[in-house]
């Protein structure tokens, strides 16, 4: 996982960058320290996505995983493996550059990122230093994805040294008398790591993968070829070639009818956290600033005393509730669980949105979470609090709006049933 240990390095770097300029406090102010803190927060955010990665990981190799299938824009996608992104990258679809091309059938999206976080780090870490190419392409039961990297000069790569390295990732082997004919040559100390993964994830999905080089001039290219198993849902093709429609209706009128000074809580065991709550996704969310309250729990009396309020024990209760899944008490060295807290404050009749914030985001592990019935979205502690802000946004009002109906819905039953009752009476 050396792009893992590189984004961690890279975001250390950067802000020792920040704490070294921080005698002077217009530093802060200029675009380049702005432009700083956003490449830290970069990698920092890339580097948990691979402690999730890392946990998907884990429930393939214990044969736990259980694939599950969805729709994705592919730029978004491939953005999301190259989030180092800048114009190192180029995406296509087939020869022609790639649009915002919407999958129109369902693939396991999440093990596609996976497998191709892993190929872009091999193209790192074995390319040139130059170009790197995600391509897109597709069959009739098959989505196509693909990582292209120029071979270094000076190093040499064969199909035959490829299939090699191959073999040694599916059979978990690699063995000293290959190692100067895997790709890569040029670093005999790669581990492989990264074709093992992509061979996990492949033989845990029923997917495949491939390794071939391109001759072009002036040198030879190496593609990672990953196929993912399609179903088309019925439709003819399994790609829209047309672009993804801008979001005017349904973001736009999210951020339209999402009413500002909310009264927002959240419960978090990270002071930095809860920092980052009060200091900036307070802020997205136009919360009323007086009575919106962030706590760090120290005790269960603590947290207890925190839910009275939320429950509006002093006053109006809290329109929205952030909560985190695994809340480590400090003094009493016990966890509490934001699954079981909210069940407490729904049964105490609270009616605002509850947002579950947990690193434990799995498919499976969020279908759980919102099987209870308790908690209306889940959001990644990997998610930045733009995304976070976007999601609350767009849950609140589509809660609203179910009320909304709900609430027409009764007044329409209640008019007919008067109807009936009367329409009884006369006859």
């Amino acid at each position: 996982m050396s792009w893992n240990q590189n984004s961690i390095a890279g975001a250390a770097s950067i802000i020792e960058v920040l704490q070294e300029d921080a005698g002077s406090i217009s530093a802060f102010k200029s675009e380049g320290a702005r432009e700083l803190c956003s490449q830290a927060l970069t990698h920092l955010y890339q580097t948990m996505e691979w402690c999730t990665e890392r946990s998907l990981m884990l429930d393939l190799a214990e044969k736990k995983y259980v694939s599950t299938y969805s729709k994705c824009v592919i730029r978004d996608l491939f953005s999301a493996v190259t989030i180092q992104g800048n114009n190192r990258f180029k995406f296509y679809h087939g020869k022609s550059e790639l649009t915002d091309v919407l999958c129109e059938g369902s693939f396991d999206v999440q093990m596609a990122k996976l497998a191709l976080m892993n190929a872009v780090s091999n193209a790192i870490s074995h390319g040139d230093g130059g170009t790197i190419s995600l391509r897109v392409s597709y069959t009739d039961q098959f989505v196509i994805l693909s990582v292209e990297n120029k071979v270094p000069t000076g190093t040499t790569v064969t199909d035959e040294s490829l299939k090699m390295a191959i073999k040694a990732s599916i059979n978990g082997t690699n063995p000293q008398d290959e190692a100067q004919n895997l790709q890569g040559s040029a670093n005999l100390r790669s581990t492989r790591s990264g074709l093992r993964h992509i061979a996990l994830v492949c033989s845990g999905i029923s997917a495949s993968f491939d390794l071939f080089t391109i001759d072009e001039s002036p040198r030879k290219s190496v593609v990672m070829e990953l196929s993912f198993p399609c179903c088309k849902d019925g439709n003819e093709r399994i790609f829209s070639e047309k672009k993804v429609p801008e979001e005017k209706s349904s973001n736009n009128e999210e951020d339209l009818n999402f009413p500002d000074s909310l009264i927002v809580a959240a419960i978090d065991d990270s002071k930095l956290i809860c920092k980052g709550y009060e200091r900036v996704l307070f802020k997205k969310l136009q919360a009323d600033t007086r009575s919106s309250k962030v706590c760090c729990p120290l005790s269960l009396t603590a947290l207890q005393t925190y839910v009275d309020i939320v429950c509006g024990a002093t006053g109006h209760a809290s329109d929205i509730l952030i909560i985190d899944q695994n809340i480590d008490l400090a003094e009493t060295s016990s966890t509490a669980y934001g699954t079981e807290i909210v069940k407490d404050i729904r049964c105490r009749s609270f009616a605002g949105l509850i947002v579950l914030r947990t690193a434990n985001n799995s498919v499976d592990e969020v279908g759980n979470y919102l099987n209870e019935g308790c908690v209306d979205i889940c959001v990644g502690k990997s998610d930045s609090q733009d995304v976070v802000a976007k999601q609350i946004k767009q849950a609140y009002v589509r809660k609203i709006r179910g009320k909304i109906l709900l609430s027409a819905g009764k007044s329409a039953l209640k008019s007919t049933e008067q109807a009936f009752e009367e329409s009884s009476q006369n006859k």
